[in-house]
């Protein structure tokens, strides 16, 4: 993490991708992950451990791979309180509201 830019980041994230993967589609998936973070801002992805950036690569990767000709597919991720992805400000919206004391 810290990586010093964008391009050392993907350079980083090439070399993880290659120690990963090790089939013919590496270069292909080396490729998605540059066009992938071509549109992501550097100082929000920039402290992101090479673990979780490639499990987000390859998880687009896979949902790309296996989607059907001219249908939509969509992941919803539901993470639960404590976990690093849960945010604590939005919980109240999803607790019911209690009936008014009278």
């Amino acid at each position: 993490m810290g990586y010093k830019n964008i391009e050392n980041m993907l350079e980083t994230l090439s070399q993880y991708i290659r120690s990963e993967i090790e089939d013919e589609s590496v270069e292909q998936l080396i490729l998605f992950a540059q066009h992938y973070f071509s549109f992501s801002a550097f100082d929000e992805i920039a402290n992101i451990s090479i673990e979780d950036l490639y499990g987000a690569v390859l998880s687009h990767w896979n949902l790309f791979l296996n989607l059907p000709d001219g249908k939509e597919k969509i992941h919803i991720y539901n993470p639960s309180a404590g976990s690093r992805y849960f945010c604590e400000s939005l919980f109240w919206a999803s607790q019911p509201k209690q009936a008014a004391k009278t």
